[in-house]
């Protein structure tokens, strides 16, 4: 039997609701200051009409620094929303991809201290979002070696 904090799963969810219920900014409208230099976990939306579909859900150490810094100020890195955006013919380069945020896209946030929590908050919103970016979709054929005379299924 496996055993794990039993109160996990409460928290996830009621962490993860309450990220939802978040009123959320858009960034052509946002400043800065309008997000914290605190760690958390964010999500991504694409507004469209009075829907907001789920775009990226990730975690930070400091949300202002890696959103204003990272995303809409930053080039390409390797793991990232604008790299998602890019790879999956939503946008063809980096400039592209800060103007598809700009011009499309709200983000909210939760502040969490806990880095563990961070972490779990992050991919349990992963599971349950299914944002747009983020999770595979089609995973590249699996190149580990294989034991001799084994097959791949």
């Amino acid at each position: 039997m496996i055993f794990n904090q039993p109160d996990w799963l409460d928290k996830l969810n009621k962490c993860l609701v309450e990220l939802c219920n978040k009123q959320s900014v858009h960034f052509r409208e946002m400043v800065p200051n309008d997000l914290p230099s605190q760690p958390g976990v964010y999500l991504i939306t694409k507004v469209e009409n009075e829907f907001e579909i789920p775009y990226w859900i990730e975690w930070a150490d400091n949300i202002r620094s890696r959103i204003h810094g990272g995303l809409l100020a930053g080039g390409f890195a390797d793991k990232s929303f604008k790299r998602e955006l890019i790879e999956k013919g939503i946008c063809a380069d980096v400039e592209e991809a800060k103007q598809f945020i700009r011009d499309n896209c709200a983000i909210r946030w939760l502040r969490v201290k806990d880095y563990r929590f961070r972490n779990a908050l992050t991919y349990f919103g992963r599971a349950v979002l299914l944002p747009k970016c983020g999770v595979l979709e089609n995973p590249k054929e699996d190149v580990r070696p294989r034991k001799r005379g084994t097959s791949r299924k």
